[in-house]
Order: C-alpha cells, then structure tokens, then sequence
C-alpha cells in the first residue's frame, strides 16, 4: 500500500527550505502546496513563504548581544555547510575546509577592530 506525499520536485524548490527547521520545513511546504497559485508550487512561492517564518534559533552564546540579522546569517551559513556535507563535501578535503574556517574569524576579527 503506497500513499501519494506531494513533495518537493526540484532542487530550486527546496533551497529556500534548507533554511528551516525539519518540522518548520514540512509546515511550509504544506502550506506552499495549498496556496500555490494555479496549483503550480514555484521556487518563488516557496521562497515568499519562508520569508515569513522567522527560523527557531538560539545563540551561541546567550550572554552576548548577537543581532537577529548576525544570527540569521550565521543560521543560514550552518545550514548551507549541512547542505554540503550532504553531498559528501564533493572535492573539499577536510584541511581546506577548516582553513575556510579560519579565514572566517580573521574576516571577523578584522571587522571589529573598524
């Protein structure tokens, strides 16, 4: 016995979901799926949509003053270096990934003292 899941087709359908929670996942592309117009379920639904969901998130560090738009960032960030460990990092050895890392903190390091 097979049940019919409407789920996501594309890749460009599911991008703007990479953002999101599982659970929040499921919640918007249900509602993408109900509100698309014409019945055509689009990239851009999809990602108006989301728009709308402000992520769960908590910072890292609680007793220091993190912006929503720093942690949203820094969220969207952890979630496309997921996105890439999905797909086994392709050729990115683990070495040039953490020097990737550091050059990060450099990046920020150098931002502070402006």
């Amino acid at each position: 016995m097979s049940t019919n899941v409407d789920i996501p087709k594309t890749e460009s359908q599911t991008r703007p979901l990479s953002r999101l929670e599982p659970e929040q996942q499921k919640e918007v592309w249900k509602k993408a799926v109900e509100t698309a117009p014409e019945g055509k379920v689009t990239a851009k639904h999809v990602e108006s949509i989301v728009r709308g969901v402000s992520p769960k998130h908590t910072p890292i560090i609680k007793h220091e003053l993190i912006s929503d738009d720093f942690q949203n960032a820094f969220n969207e960030m952890v979630n496309e270096l997921k996105n890439a460990n999905a797909l086994k990092w392709k050729e990115t050895s683990y070495q040039g990934a953490l020097e990737m890392m550091r050059t990060l903190v450099t990046i920020t390091e150098q931002m502070r003292c402006k």
